[in-house]
This record gives structure tokens, sequence and C-alpha cells, in this order.
């Protein structure tokens, strides 16, 4: 094991083949939370052969294909892991969503009301910039009557009609 020497004298080992090897597996064979399958799975279409399956001689079956059956059957593979992880991130996207509208602030916008949106842009200083864009902006309509999101638009001048959500918009005050 070889050592490496930082700034300060600390000698921290080098991490071994082994360890990394050990995390990739481990990262590419753990099921993913928000898709139901292993990377190793969305990405070749089978499940991997690990280290601990030579030892246990738990070999797949041998089935000779012509390369035709071969295409076909990893085509049909990937198609089914493809359309399992769409279905599985919507599901998962539709529940992200709701989780943060519950968030929203409660007291609803009606149109014609001013508001601040909240400053994206805050790089320059840092946490002495502003949170809030000091130009208001007029309430057009609320996208749905079930979401938290609402179209706004420049006060007293035409421009771009923008879409945000409740939680970046602040009552003028």
């Amino acid at each position: 094991m070889f050592l490496q020497t930082h700034q300060g004298g600390i000698t921290i080992p080098e991490p071994s083949t082994y360890t990394v090897l050990y995390s990739v597996s481990q990262f590419y064979n753990t099921i993913h939370s928000s898709t139901g399958l292993t990377p190793h799975f969305v990405v070749f279409g089978r499940h991997a052969r690990l280290p601990v399956d030579l030892c246990v001689e738990a070999q797949p079956p041998q089935e000779r294909a012509t390369l035709d059956g071969w295409v076909a059957f990893y085509q049909q593979a990937l198609t089914t892991a493809y359309q399992q992880v769409q279905a599985r991130t919507k599901q998962r996207q539709a529940w992200d969503q709701t989780r943060y509208n519950k968030r929203a602030q409660a007291a609803p916008l009606l149109p014609g009301e001013r508001v601040l949106i909240r400053n994206f842009r805050r790089r320059a200083r840092g946490k002495l910039e502003p949170r809030w864009v000091p130009s208001p902006l007029v309430i057009l309509s609320q996208v749905r009557p079930e979401q938290p999101v609402y179209r706004i638009r420049p006060e007293g001048k035409e421009g771009p009609v923008r879409t945000l959500h409740r939680n970046n918009l602040r009552p003028c005050p």
C-alpha cells in the first residue's frame, strides 16, 4: 500500500484497487430507489455476475443461440427495462411534485396583485445580495386551480410573461 503526503504533513493511505472495485460493484448492483432496477441491468439488460457467484459456482444457464436470437433477446430486455424506468420515473416525479407543492405558502395570490420574485442571480455579493428583485410584477392568472403556479408580467410595461411557483413569489410590502 502506498502513502500519499498532503500539505500539513498528513499521510493518507491510497485506496487499494480492491476497495475501488468493491465500491463500484456495489454501486452498479444496488437497486436504485427511483428506477427500481440496478444501473447494470438498465445499461446491459442483464444482472451482473458478481465475484461471489464464482465462489458459489452459481452459473447462469448456458443457452446457445444464434446471433439474431441473442440480439432479439437483449433488445427485448433493454426495451422492457427502459419502459419500467420511464414509468417509475414519471411516478417519482409526480410524487416529488406533490411533496413540493405541499410546502407552498398557503396564501393564494389573486390576479392584479403586485409581487416580487426571488433573485435567482445572487452571485456578486453573496449573502449580502438582495433576495428579491426590487421591480414589482403583476399576477395575470393561476395556471391551474389545484397547483400554486402563477403567470406574471412586469408592472406598467409590456414584457415577457413568466410562469413561477408560489414559493418564488412574495407579495409587495
